[in-house]
């Protein structure tokens, strides 16, 4: 309710006054505190970008490291282990390492040449699907063409029978 005394009332105008312009321009205030919180995190992830690549190739390099020194690892343990066998295990253990070797170079041949098998069977399959039938279609849209404009009667007898020749050059 509005006070008639004219003291109250400009307290109560001034009241409302200072919430309105708090909701409209707090409203304002945070939004724009908003923009500058997103504008900051940009700015940080901007600057954080040459770290994180720093980080992804230094992590690539010590994958390597941790590869070669897997290997190293592996070769000084097979080595030990080797210094420990008597010569005939030894020469079993060679014969073995080969053996597996030259299995694992046949299956990848093998492999090899099924997936060249399979690339060589696409393309016959889509030649003779796709490529025959196309020069076919080009061929007998050519003579429809020809018999279009030369030999009326001839037109008349292929034209149904060849897709969209009746379309360009007229049902008779």
């Amino acid at each position: 309710m509005i006070p008639l005394d004219p003291k109250k009332a400009q307290k109560v105008g001034e009241e409302w006054g200072k919430v309105a312009a708090d909701s409209v321009f707090g409203i304002v205030d945070v939004l724009d505190k908003h923009k500058k919180d997103m504008a900051h995190v940009k700015a940080v992830n901007e600057a954080n970008k040459g770290a994180i690549e720093h980080n992804k190739k230094v992590n690539e390099q010590q994958k390597i490291l941790k590869e070669i020194a897997m290997a190293e690892e592996a070769k000084a343990q097979e080595t030990a282990m080797l210094q420990a066998m008597s010569p005939a295990q030894r020469e079993a253990y060679h014969k073995a390492k080969i053996a597996a070797a030259k299995a694992k170079a046949k299956q990848e041949l093998k492999e090899a040449n099924a997936r060249a098998e399979t690339e060589e069977l696409l393309q016959a399959l889509s030649l003779v699907f796709i490529g025959i039938p196309l020069v076919l279609y080009f061929l007998a849209f050519m003579m429809v063409t020809i018999f279009a404009y030369s030999d009326r009667s001839s037109y008349r007898m292929i034209a149904p029978y060849v897709p969209f020749a009746q379309t360009v050059y007229g049902k008779y």
